[in-house]
């Protein structure tokens, strides 16, 4: 094989394999430690999904993070895991989570 059809073959098996790889996507953030912590007691209510319908289909040659089978879970339940798991990990507030008994503030 002479070099550029070496070259093509690569480059449209490298496309091939792209277009059938799923990712698995989970959102993650990091806000960072909290330099004081906020003497507040927050209940997380889950957040919704307003994603556009179309981001929820399969594309061909393409993906998107909340097509089918990318995502590790509903998108508004990952989401509020993640503020969640970033407020405790950081010391955000005194306490934080989806049930709060008397909470100062609902997020």
């Amino acid at each position: 094989m002479t070099r550029r059809r070496v070259f093509a073959f690569t480059l449209v098996s490298a496309l091939c394999l792209g277009a059938c790889t799923a990712i698995s996507y989970r959102p993650a953030l990091s806000l960072g430690p909290s330099p004081v912590k906020i003497p507040a007691r927050i209940q997380v209510e889950t957040f919704t999904d307003r994603s556009p319908a179309e981001d929820k289909t399969k594309r061909a040659g393409g993906s998107s993070a909340t097509e089918p089978d990318s995502m590790t879970g509903d998108l508004g339940t990952e989401v509020t895991n993640a503020i969640i798991a970033d407020f405790l990990a950081n010391g955000v507030f005194a306490e934080v989570g989806r049930h709060v008994d008397r909470p100062d503030a609902v997020m």
